[in-house]
């Protein structure tokens, strides 16, 4: 049977390498502003990293 932390960790773990994934591809589009204003990869740069440190 699996224990709780380890359930726990492997979930964190996931979730954190989803995080980390959503932030390095936002940073291919761009994070900042424009002078048009946000760029578009700056709410999901911003979204990964509450992912991850949710997942720590």
């Amino acid at each position: 049977m699996i224990s709780r932390r380890a359930l726990e960790l492997a979930t964190a773990v996931l979730t954190g390498s989803f995080g980390v994934a959503v932030v390095i591809s936002s940073l291919d589009n761009g994070i900042g502003w424009s002078s048009a204003g946000v760029d578009a990869g700056t709410f999901p740069f911003l979204t990964g990293i509450i992912i991850v440190l949710g997942s720590l």
